[in-house]
């Protein structure tokens, strides 16, 4: 927001419509230095300049008393007025510059059918209601001061609105929602087939697609179905498979609870991605939109950008690209329950990509995919490339319903450190990861440590030997040898690999012995280290480690841990401590 000085008026020889370089204050007046103007700040102008005036922002820069133009509005239709070289420039405020201030919970009403973007936007109806999404958000973003405060974005007619960007932060802390269709209160749910659910207020027509969540007792009405006997005046309907039509039976007596949507009656579609959260460290949220487009996203967090989605149904995206995108630590959440379709063209790319420190999280218990699928046969589901991807619990451990229909392409990929991780398994299983060409495995750090679980006993003295590992600590991608006692490395790259012996000598002589550590590449020790302890009449033990930085193909290359001790004659044994006692540890740290 710019900055608002007192006083401040100056003189310039300027003239045309270029970056005005500032002469002396007028005669009763401050030089904007004077009234506490700072390099680089942003201020509001005005000019004076004869019959023209111009009103703006620009930017002031104190070597040389610059002041660019930006404007916003002038008596030359808006445009920067052309100066004579007698105008003069002051620190004004615009009507931009002040915001409303809200006192209590404020809605904004959109209507595609009856709105204009002119209007105050603050009641439903013609001559109030605003036509776009976008419209609403510039009208926050330019006038509104949220104070704390919760400010509802509501369409008020079902149809097609058109994509939208958040671009920025909202001034004052509070909660931005934009509503769709409405999660209703779900007041009744019978046992019986077909569950005949009451959900006052709904204007639900047959075949729309609904989503629920939350209701107890009776939770078979929790998911993705279609609606069928729709009854508005009595606000109740009855559900059927998205798949098969079966009508949806209850599963118990209605305990009370949960919401419903039906978002495939307010759409969000159009050319370019559907919903775009850009440098916005406040998340909005999204609930009950159905978004599609022609050639993009459907909806993409970037460059910090943050959103929440709620019951919202994911159509087909462009050709070959995300449903769901977070990138340059952009941020997704899902909240809510959701269905992900794939009417009017299977999408070919993945249902969400993390990318380049983009995170998506998916809070939601499940979300149920409500047509056949096919994605990237490489990347696959669910794609990380140098992202986050994380699900929490969901009941039954299955964050996602197939409910019947066919998913193809690969489940998931990650590339250059990205993690994916599925009901708290790093890395998922296929199980529960939608995909029917097989799991391509995490592409990241790798990790594998194994120890003795028994002691190794009679190793000679004076020599290196194997460590045969016997138990794995950690080993998400199979890479331990446990017939061998050695770490495989699945992928090429660059690994650090680093081997801790706890030795005990039976040799005696002062020092008795030196514990010895090393570390071997396809049976060659590539790396050793030596520590000497003295006989203190008790027990030669050493607790020794040392690290090896190793290239491996990925097919055939593995490593192996060395352990020994230098003295006099005897054995030495390697202790078993657990998994804080004699271990080898395998990460990968580079291509």
């Amino acid at each position: 927001m710019p900055k608002l000085y007192s006083l401040a008026r100056m003189s310039t020889a300027t003239t045309g419509t270029g970056t005005i370089t500032l002469g002396s204050a007028v005669t009763g007046f401050l030089t904007f230095t004077q009234a506490g103007v700072a390099d680089g700040d942003v201020v509001t102008y005005a000019i004076a300049d004869g019959i023209n005036s111009e009103i703006g922002r620009g930017t002031y820069t104190a070597s040389g008393t610059t002041l660019t133009r930006s404007v916003l509005r002038s008596t030359n239709g808006n445009a920067a007025v052309s100066l004579s070289g007698t105008a003069q420039v002051f620190i004004t405020a615009a009507a931009e510059d002040l915001r409303f201030k809200l006192t209590s919970a404020t809605a904004f009403f959109v209507d595609s059918v009856n709105g204009n973007d002119n209007n105050d936007g603050l009641a439903a109806g013609t001559g109030r209601a605003l036509a776009t999404i976008q419209g609403a958000i510039n009208l926050l973003q330019s006038k509104y001061d949220l104070n704390g405060q919760n400010l509802t974005i509501k369409t008020t007619t079902s149809g097609s609105y058109a994509p939208f960007v958040v671009k920025s932060d909202f001034v004052g802390a509070g909660t931005v929602t934009i509503v769709g269709s409405p999660n209703l209160a779900i007041t009744a749910a019978t046992n019986a087939n077909p569950s005949v659910i009451t959900a006052p207020g709904h204007d639900y027509a047959n075949g729309d697609h609904y989503i629920g969540s939350g209701a107890l007792g009776n939770t078979a009405i929790n998911g993705a179905f279609k609606v069928a006997n729709a009854n508005i005046g009595a606000g109740t309907f009855t559900l059927v498979n998205e798949n098969t039509g079966a009508a949806i039976a209850g599963s118990g007596a209605y305990a009370g609870g949960g919401t419903c949507s039906a978002p495939s009656r307010v759409t969000i579609s159009g050319s370019g991605q559907s919903v775009t959260a850009q440098s916005n460290s406040t998340p909005f949220s999204l609930v009950g939109f159905k978004l599609s487009s022609s050639n993009a996203q459907l909806v993409m967090a970037w460059k910090g950008g943050a959103i929440n989605l709620g019951k919202n149904q994911y159509d087909a995206p462009g050709p070959g690209v995300q449903q769901l995108w977070a990138t340059q630590n952009g941020r997704i959440v899902q909240i809510d329950n959701y269905s992900i379709s794939g009417s009017g063209g299977n999408p070919t790319g993945n249902f969400m990509q993390a990318s380049h420190g983009g995170n998506i999280r998916q809070e939601s218990s499940q979300g149920t995919i409500i047509a056949n699928l096919t994605y990237d046969a490489t990347t696959g589901f669910l794609y990380s490339d140098y992202g986050d991807i994380t699900t929490t619990a969901s009941p039954g451990g299955i964050p996602w319903n197939p409910n019947g229909f066919s998913v193809n392409g690969s489940n998931f990929r990650s590339i250059e450190w990205g993690v994916i991780q599925v009901e708290g398994s790093y890395p998922p299983t296929q199980s529960i990861v939608p995909g029917a060409a097989g799991g391509v495995v995490l592409d990241g750090p790798n990790p594998c440590r194994v120890y003795l679980a028994a002691n190794q006993t009679g190793n000679a003295m004076n020599a290196y030997t194997k460590i045969n590992f016997d138990t794995v600590d950690y080993d998400p991608d199979t890479q331990f040898d446990t017939a061998n006692h050695r770490i495989i490395a699945k992928w090429p790259g660059t690994y650090l690999v680093t081997c801790t012996v706890d030795d005990v000598g039976s040799g005696t002589g002062v020092p008795s012995q030196a514990g010895a550590v090393g570390v071997s590449k396809n049976g060659t020790r590539i790396q050793g280290m030596t520590v000497a302890v003295y006989n203190n009449g008790i027990v030669n033990e050493t607790f020794v480690q040392c690290s090896a930085i190793v290239r491996m193909n990925g097919t055939t290359d593995f490593v192996e841990g060395l352990g020994g001790a230098f003295g006099a004659a005897g054995t030495v044994t390697f202790n078993a401590s657990g998994s804080n006692g004699t271990t080898l540890s395998c990460v990968r740290i580079g291509p």
